[in-house]
């Protein structure tokens, strides 16, 4: 059991703007510098576990590294803000903060962060009377998605048409935190042996693993939240299942990583309850592996799904087929 901390005394204290939200505290994040507007940073006061919704790197175990970059303090400091003795073990890189404590280093802050932007001329807006997004517009169609629908789920969903460069002949499905651009992913509509291709991490602000696709609807919270794989099954899921206080999101593959079982963790505060939907070909690989299941053992409102209406994933399913399945699961 983690060591209480009053985190509201010690912010106050030292005039740190914050803000509460379930069981966590959110504040600015201190790695993010001036490029969070807003309090990104949560710290879950009962484990002291703290992580960043703009850049899922920025985060850790270690109330004492989360105190020294806040303040801009010592480690000795920090530790003692934080109530702990001498024999107190650091969870987060303890040779590398010994090391910092006795060079008396304090923790840098950045001021300036990345931004990311679409490709000029490349990536347009997908129009059905557009010969250059003619193809981009039927793949939608082709997809299950009715003609008059097409314009809202686009602006909803920011999807764009690549005509030129790396992305070519590709939707462009892009993934935000809040208003900020942190990666997106190409779904070939010309049958590619590589379907989706995705903003290499080194060029991303998020890479598409370290976060969840549709994160900020995680954020604003409903009954259900559904999780499932691809981008776009949670698309086809997300835009019918909203009207239903339904919402889905996805892990871009069949596995979870490390980050986006922290991600579920917090946001499932934000639920009744958080479901996996795996596409049917692979439940039994994924749904029934020990290590899904341990991953998210701990968090108290997961389930498991399938797909219904013997579809193999969500970006099958229809509309109507949607609209029933969200009204069942919010009964």
């Amino acid at each position: 059991m983690a060591a209480r901390i009053d985190w509201e005394k010690l912010l106050s204290s030292h005039r740190i703007e914050y803000k509460f939200q379930g069981k966590n505290v959110y504040v600015k994040c201190p790695w993010c510098g001036t490029a969070d507007s807003g309090h990104h940073m949560g710290i879950a006061l009962s484990t002291n576990a703290w992580g960043c919704w703009r850049n899922s790197a920025h985060r850790g175990r270690s109330p004492v590294k989360l105190l020294m970059a806040l303040l801009r303090i010592s480690y000795e400091v920090a530790r003692e803000l934080a109530g702990f003795d001498e024999q107190y073990v650091d969870p987060d890189s303890w040779d590398q903060l010994k090391h910092n404590l006795f060079n008396k280093k304090v923790v840098e802050q950045p001021t300036t962060e990345k931004t990311l932007t679409f490709p000029a001329n490349e990536f347009i807006e997908i129009q059905q009377d557009k010969l250059r997004t003619a193809r981009f517009f039927d793949y939608l169609v082709g997809r299950g998605f009715s003609a008059e629908h097409i314009p809202d789920l686009c602006k909803k969903y920011s999807l764009k048409a690549a005509v030129s460069g790396r992305y070519k002949d590709r939707v462009i499905i892009p993934y935000y935190v809040e208003r900020d651009l942190v990666a997106w992913t190409g779904r070939s509509v010309l049958g590619a042996d590589l379907r989706y291709l995705d903003l290499p991490k080194d060029e991303s602000i998020v890479f598409v693993k370290n976060t969840l696709y549709n994160f900020n609807c995680t954020r604003r919270g409903a009954d259900t939240l559904l999780v499932c794989e691809g981008p776009f099954d949670a698309i086809t899921l997300d835009f019918v299942s909203s009207k239903y206080d339904v919402r889905a999101c996805a892990l871009s593959t069949n596995s979870i990583t490390e980050q986006q079982t922290y991600l579920l963790e917090e946001v499932s505060v934000n639920f009744r309850k958080v479901l996996m939907m795996m596409d049917g070909a692979n439940s039994l690989g994924v749904i029934d592996s020990m290590h899904l299941k341990e991953s998210l053992s701990h968090i108290k409102n997961i389930g498991f799904v399938e797909v219904p209406f013997s579809r193999k994933d969500g970006g099958e399913m229809t509309a109507k087929e949607i609209a029933i399945f969200s009204s069942e699961l919010t009964k």
